[in-house]
């Protein structure tokens, strides 16, 4: 969330933070299902023969993982980069990835407090809240009062 909302929120244009957005989560998404694709075939939980097979086969599923998320992303990403008007739409857009980011940092936190597990996404969650917060300060409540 902190990663997509800095990205559009460092865009200078719509059509840049939307093919920014899209381009993010395409590669970060087929990276993973590329992983776990290759994990799962280095522990022999798939029925290919090599990795030549595996590419080629699972290619399509690749795609397929990595393709609508990344479209929706930068769907999301267009409509959070109207944020720029000054009007109170606008406002609540620019308030929502802190609020989901701070919503996330209290989950995770209470898993850590709860099952002592999660204390590395606690502490990140954590810090992109507060980064995210100096940069709605500086770039854009500074840039509206102008």
């Amino acid at each position: 969330m902190f990663s997509t909302s800095s990205i559009v929120l460092l865009s200078e244009k719509r059509k840049i933070a939307t093919i920014n957005s899209i381009i993010y989560f395409f590669v970060m998404f087929l990276i993973t299902s590329i992983y776990k694709s290759f994990r799962a075939y280095l522990n022999g939980y798939t029925p290919y023969n090599s990795l030549i097979d595996l590419s080629l086969n699972s290619m399509y599923g690749w795609l397929l993982y990595s393709v609508p998320p990344a479209i929706i992303c930068g769907i999301l990403g267009a409509i959070l980069w109207s944020r720029r008007k000054n009007n109170i739409y606008s406002k609540i857009l620019c308030i929502l990835p802190v609020v989901f980011i701070f919503v996330e940092s209290i989950i995770l936190f209470r898993c850590l407090f709860i099952n002592h597990t999660k204390l590395f996404s606690a502490i990140t969650d954590l810090i992109w809240f507060a980064l995210y917060v100096v940069f709605l300060k500086k770039l854009v409540f500074v840039k509206r009062n102008k």
